[in-house]
């Protein structure tokens, strides 16, 4: 089919509803091609480090599983064959070329938290990330416990305080742009 016809074909969702294996099937012909440009236009997926990565719950996953799924939640009779042979077409075309990640975009249970622009901002699967952070983000949180740990880690000593705290944010950073080792001594049995 030319991009027109497909393009055309995914206009109307209706046709998807009433009998989705027609579109798919030319005859008893299996139109594979056919089947992953559709989910290739329904689901998010992106690449890294040659591997394939679906978009589910404000996080880009590597999980086979659910793509398998997906598909056969549209057409639940496929054969194994067919199924994996649609995965392959999928997965190389996803891993043609790897998308980018960006480090400075902490990926939270409640959203995004973007370091360049110190903005909060929704979950999207315009942005690529594979990590998501156990902890949701709220600007008004402050723990006197852990300001008391951190205080008396430095002995009170402002300078070193801020520096914990970059080393603390360097931590949860996706990347390793800092190329920096940091070793805290102290006395006793630390």
């Amino acid at each position: 089919l030319k991009d027109a016809e497909i393009d055309k074909m995914f206009d109307d969702n209706d046709i998807f509803d009433k009998g989705k294996e027609l579109v798919f099937f030319k005859g008893k012909q299996f139109q594979h091609n056919v089947f992953v440009d559709w989910i290739l236009k329904t689901y998010n997926f992106k690449s890294y480090g040659r591997e394939m990565y679906i978009y589910t719950n404000g996080i880009y996953e590597k999980n086979p599983d659910e793509i398998y799924r997906k598909m056969l939640e549209q057409i639940p009779n496929l054969k194994k064959s067919q199924l994996m042979e649609a995965y392959e077409n999928l997965r190389l075309r996803v891993t043609a070329k790897d998308d980018y990640i960006d480090p400075m975009i902490i990926n939270v249970k409640n959203g995004l938290y973007d370091l360049r622009n110190n903005k909060f901002l929704d979950h999207t699967p315009d942005v690529f990330t594979i990590n998501q952070l156990n902890c949701v983000y709220n600007p008004n949180t402050y723990c006197n416990a852990v300001d008391y740990m951190l205080n008396s880690l430095v002995q009170g000593k402002k300078s070193k305080r801020r520096l914990l705290e970059q080393v603390l944010g360097f931590l949860v950073i996706g990347d390793c742009i800092v190329q920096s080792a940091f070793v805290l001594l102290g006395q006793g049995a630390n």
